[in-house]
């Protein structure tokens, strides 16, 4: 029997409330039957990064908000 492998920095079986959170509210929005990738949970913890980003900066300018992020933390889904 073939075994397979797979290398990802998140699964949807993750059991944290902030993952079983981030599962319910994407499969409500898109799809009650999604299957949550690895890639999706990343888009989602960018986003709130940049934002966070954006508000400490004060500003939408890429140079501020790049600046603005270092030390910053969003406590995502992974």
């Amino acid at each position: 029997t073939p075994v397979g492998y797979v290398v990802a920095s998140y699964f949807q079986a993750v059991d944290t409330p902030a993952s079983r959170g981030f599962v319910q509210r994407f499969r409500a929005r898109f799809d009650p039957g999604a299957v949550v990738s690895d890639m999706a949970a990343a888009a989602y913890e960018g986003v709130h990064l940049w934002a966070r980003a954006a508000e400490k900066a004060g500003t939408t300018d890429p140079d501020a908000v790049l600046a603005a992020v270092r030390g910053l933390e969003f406590d995502g889904p992974r």
